[in-house]
């Protein structure tokens, strides 16, 4: 009974931090629509890079890293190597969640 509670917990966490995402990602204009696929696909695969992006998406290399570091700067994806290039990037609020 207590894990079905926390997972539902968890459930309503997520549904309510995809909103706000999706709310953040509204600022992005034109890039919105495809900014919004790739919080979709973060659901699914938390941990991604320039070149997961660009092969999911079939978008350019510069695209990709581009909408990478909108993302991070909407704090939805965190850098976590540190590099300049091949970078990692996680949505930490995410994985979170599931620390419980």
């Amino acid at each position: 009974m207590e894990t079905a509670k926390g997972s539902q917990e968890t459930f309503k966490q997520i549904i309510k931090l995809r909103r706000e995402y999706e709310i953040k990602i509204l600022g992005l204009g034109k890039k919105a629509k495809l900014a919004n696929a790739v919080l979709l696909f973060l659901f699914s695969q938390p941990a991604v890079n320039s070149k997961i992006i660009m092969n999911k998406f079939k978008i350019t290399f510069n695209t990709a890293n581009s909408l990478l570091n909108d993302l991070e700067s909407l704090k939805i994806l965190q850098e976590v190597t540190g590099f300049s290039r091949n970078r990692l990037f996680i949505a930490k609020a995410y994985l979170n969640l599931f620390k419980k």
